[in-house]
């Protein structure tokens, strides 16, 4: 199936619709390889929205230029069926990979650029890049990198049914609630043992933003995490989006300087914009992710000087 538009309409495509009524309900099988990540430090990222997205990206988001994308599309236009995380990759990899793949790819440049950093091309993949970190190996279900010498990761995904987990732990079954946290610890594991802030969780029915950030603590490292959940169903222009999420996230982490986990004063809201002035007096508001510039401060702006 081919989608044509710009960037900002590929994304806010209408996913597929879903059959995850065979989900294995089994319990997530704890590991003690995950870095620890208290519940008390786990916490909603609110300004992770459509309007902070689409101000801080305004430049590579309302390029008018249209590409077009090839998908593949389910025989019959009938539901997917969803089992298990396996299917979940396949999905990923059939679709929000296949999605997100060009508007990554043709945003990138420019944004690097708008950072002063070199060029280079980025590339999304499911399942993910694998892992090896203090002798263990792990295999995340979706990763974002650099096609540079190192291959720099950028965000990680985990991928998990949602008979099992969702992010609103007050909807679990009773004898899944000691296990909410394990997602969020494992993608945590991930970005520690690569240095990055930036993951997600996606399951049939939602993906959840995350990005970490340390925390005060008495000897031993310690981290948090913030969360957003969208909804799979969730699809249209000026919405927030699992591709516009996943895309987002690819773009804010090429700033190389927010890129590693750091404490939570030097973890910025996505809505903070930077006054500076001009040899005339004028005023420029500069977002202090993507250096996006602006006249005038965006509605929901944060100012600093």
């Amino acid at each position: 199936m081919l989608l044509d538009g710009p960037i900002k309409a590929i994304l806010a495509h209408k996913n597929p619709t879903l059959d995850t009524s065979r989900q294995d309900k089994s319990t997530i099988r704890e590991d003690n390889e995950y870095y620890p990540l208290s519940p008390s430090y786990i916490v909603p990222w609110d300004d992770f929205t459509y309007e902070n997205i689409a101000s801080a990206l305004n430049d590579v988001l309302e390029d008018p230029k249209n590409i077009t994308v090839d998908v593949l599309q389910n025989p019959g236009g009938l539901s997917i069926e969803i089992e298990s995380e396996q299917s979940i990759q396949e999905l990923i990899a059939t679709w929000n990979a296949s999605i997100c793949h060009q508007p990554l790819s043709l945003a990138a440049p420019q944004l690097q650029q708008n950072l002063g950093l070199l060029a280079h091309p980025i590339a999304i993949q499911a399942p993910g890049k694998e892992i090896h970190h203090d002798r263990h190996e792990y295999a995340p279900g979706l990763s974002i990198h650099l096609l540079d010498d190192a291959q720099t990761p950028l965000v990680w995904g985990h991928c998990v049914r949602s008979t099992t987990w969702m992010s609103d732990h007050s909807e679990l079954p009773r004898r899944h609630v000691n296990t909410w946290t394990l997602p969020f610890q494992q993608v945590l594991t991930y970005c520690v043992a690569t240095n990055t802030r930036y993951g997600c969780i996606l399951t049939p029915e939602e993906l959840v933003i995350l990005r970490f950030y340390q925390t005060p603590s008495d000897g031993e490292p310690a981290w948090g995490a913030e969360y957003k959940s969208i909804p799979w169903a969730d699809s249209g222009p000026n919405k927030l989006t699992a591709n516009l999420g996943i895309w987002a996230m690819g773009m804010m982490a090429l700033n190389n300087k927010h890129r590693a986990i750091s404490g939570r004063e030097d973890t910025l809201p996505l809505n903070v914009w930077f006054r500076q002035q001009n040899v005339d007096g004028s005023n420029v508001f500069v977002h202090h992710l993507t250096s996006q510039v602006a006249d005038r401060a965006p509605r929901q702006a944060a100012i600093r000087s």
